[in-house]
Protein backbone atom coordinates (compact mmCIF):
# COMPACT_ATOMS: atom_id res chain seq x y z
CA UNK A 1 0.00 0.00 0.00
CA UNK A 2 1.16 3.35 -0.86
CA UNK A 3 2.07 5.84 2.02
CA UNK A 4 1.32 9.55 2.34
CA UNK A 5 2.18 12.25 4.87
CA UNK A 6 0.22 15.11 5.27
CA UNK A 7 1.07 17.90 7.40
CA UNK A 8 -1.48 19.85 8.93
CA UNK A 9 -4.09 17.35 7.13
CA UNK A 10 -6.62 18.17 10.02
CA UNK A 11 -7.26 21.44 9.24
CA UNK A 12 -7.49 23.08 5.17
CA UNK A 13 -6.20 19.51 4.38
CA UNK A 14 -8.66 17.41 6.08
CA UNK A 15 -10.49 16.83 2.60
CA UNK A 16 -7.20 15.56 0.83
CA UNK A 17 -6.22 13.65 4.13
CA UNK A 18 -9.76 11.53 3.18
CA UNK A 19 -9.03 11.53 0.08
CA UNK A 20 -6.20 9.61 -0.50
CA UNK A 21 -7.28 7.83 2.53
CA UNK A 22 -9.81 6.47 0.36
CA UNK A 23 -7.95 6.14 -2.63
CA UNK A 24 -4.88 3.40 -2.01
CA UNK A 25 -2.97 5.42 0.39
CA UNK A 26 -2.15 4.47 3.97
CA UNK A 27 -1.84 8.06 5.10
CA UNK A 28 0.05 9.60 8.55
CA UNK A 29 -1.77 12.66 9.54
CA UNK A 30 0.38 15.26 11.42
CA UNK A 31 -1.89 17.31 13.51
CA UNK A 32 -2.35 19.28 17.03
CA UNK A 33 -5.92 19.21 17.44
CA UNK A 34 -7.22 15.85 19.27
CA UNK A 35 -10.66 17.02 18.15
CA UNK A 36 -9.99 17.51 14.69
CA UNK A 37 -8.08 14.24 14.29
CA UNK A 38 -10.80 12.40 15.87
CA UNK A 39 -13.44 14.13 13.62
CA UNK A 40 -11.56 12.39 10.71
CA UNK A 41 -10.77 8.92 12.30
CA UNK A 42 -14.40 8.61 12.85
CA UNK A 43 -14.73 8.70 8.43
CA UNK A 44 -11.87 6.65 7.47
CA UNK A 45 -10.18 5.07 10.96
CA UNK A 46 -8.17 2.30 9.23
CA UNK A 47 -6.44 4.39 6.69
CA UNK A 48 -4.65 7.02 9.24
CA UNK A 49 -2.49 7.07 11.33
CA UNK A 50 -2.64 10.10 13.60
CA UNK A 51 0.09 12.51 15.02
CA UNK A 52 0.38 14.72 17.10
CA UNK A 53 3.29 17.06 16.69
CA UNK A 54 3.80 20.95 16.61
CA UNK A 55 5.98 21.01 13.33
CA UNK A 56 7.34 24.53 14.44
CA UNK A 57 9.24 22.33 17.43
CA UNK A 58 12.15 20.61 14.95
CA UNK A 59 13.72 18.35 17.35
CA UNK A 60 10.14 16.52 18.57
CA UNK A 61 9.08 16.88 14.20
CA UNK A 62 12.22 15.17 13.24
CA UNK A 63 11.66 12.31 15.91
CA UNK A 64 8.22 11.51 14.71
CA UNK A 65 9.21 11.67 11.22
CA UNK A 66 11.51 9.07 11.55
CA UNK A 67 9.00 7.08 13.62
CA UNK A 68 6.02 7.90 10.45
CA UNK A 69 8.68 5.99 8.02
CA UNK A 70 8.78 2.74 10.42
CA UNK A 71 5.23 2.68 8.88
CA UNK A 72 6.48 2.46 5.43
CA UNK A 73 8.25 4.17 2.80
CA UNK A 74 6.58 7.87 1.92
CA UNK A 75 5.89 8.14 -1.44
CA UNK A 76 3.56 11.43 -1.50
CA UNK A 77 3.61 14.86 1.18
CA UNK A 78 1.38 17.44 1.53
CA UNK A 79 2.32 20.09 3.67
CA UNK A 80 0.57 23.31 4.90
CA UNK A 81 3.31 24.62 6.56
CA UNK A 82 3.02 28.07 8.07
CA UNK A 83 5.74 30.35 8.48
CA UNK A 84 6.76 29.64 12.11
CA UNK A 85 7.62 25.86 10.26
CA UNK A 86 10.50 27.17 8.28
CA UNK A 87 12.46 24.16 8.60
CA UNK A 88 10.01 21.91 7.92
CA UNK A 89 11.25 21.74 4.44
CA UNK A 90 15.22 21.21 5.39
CA UNK A 91 14.26 18.57 8.11
CA UNK A 92 12.05 16.49 5.70
CA UNK A 93 14.98 16.57 2.74
CA UNK A 94 17.83 15.46 5.43
CA UNK A 95 15.78 12.78 7.27
CA UNK A 96 13.79 11.13 3.64
CA UNK A 97 16.07 8.80 2.09
CA UNK A 98 17.31 10.20 -1.12
CA UNK A 99 17.38 7.35 -3.08
CA UNK A 100 13.55 6.20 -2.67
CA UNK A 101 11.13 8.55 -5.11
CA UNK A 102 8.75 11.03 -3.29
CA UNK A 103 6.81 13.90 -4.11
CA UNK A 104 6.07 17.33 -1.90
CA UNK A 105 3.10 19.39 -2.19
CA UNK A 106 3.60 22.71 -0.26
CA UNK A 107 0.64 24.45 -0.56
CA UNK A 108 1.09 27.97 0.28
CA UNK A 109 -1.60 29.62 2.07
CA UNK A 110 -3.38 32.86 0.87
CA UNK A 111 -1.84 34.62 3.96
CA UNK A 112 1.42 33.94 2.56
CA UNK A 113 3.51 37.04 1.32
CA UNK A 114 4.36 37.27 -2.62
CA UNK A 115 7.47 38.57 -2.46
CA UNK A 116 9.01 36.61 0.84
CA UNK A 117 8.36 33.31 -1.18
CA UNK A 118 9.72 34.60 -4.17
CA UNK A 119 12.94 35.82 -2.01
CA UNK A 120 13.26 32.48 -0.57
CA UNK A 121 12.91 29.72 -3.37
CA UNK A 122 14.17 29.39 -6.52
CA UNK A 123 10.95 29.65 -8.80
CA UNK A 124 11.88 29.45 -12.44
CA UNK A 125 10.58 31.90 -14.76
CA UNK A 126 8.37 32.74 -16.98
CA UNK A 127 5.86 31.41 -13.97
CA UNK A 128 3.78 33.45 -12.09
CA UNK A 129 2.90 32.59 -8.35
CA UNK A 130 -0.32 33.93 -7.14
CA UNK A 131 -0.86 33.25 -3.01
CA UNK A 132 -2.71 30.17 -3.86
CA UNK A 133 -0.34 28.16 -5.78
CA UNK A 134 1.01 25.22 -4.71
CA UNK A 135 4.25 24.41 -4.93
CA UNK A 136 6.14 20.29 -5.83
CA UNK A 137 9.72 20.39 -5.03
CA UNK A 138 11.30 17.36 -5.78
CA UNK A 139 14.84 16.60 -4.26
CA UNK A 140 17.10 18.24 -6.49
CA UNK A 141 16.03 21.71 -5.48
CA UNK A 142 13.61 22.44 -9.54
CA UNK A 143 10.46 23.48 -8.52
CA UNK A 144 7.87 23.64 -11.18
CA UNK A 145 4.58 25.12 -10.36
CA UNK A 146 1.26 23.80 -10.28
CA UNK A 147 -1.24 26.18 -9.77
CA UNK A 148 -4.46 25.36 -8.32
Amino acid sequence: MKHALVIGGTGMLAQATLELSRNGYRVSVIGRSEQKMQQLLDQNRNQLMPVFVDYSNTKAFAAELIKIQQQGTIQLIIAWIHASGSDVIPCLSELLPASIPCKLVHVIGSSSKRSDIQANHNIPLPYKLSPSAARVQNRKGRIPLVDT
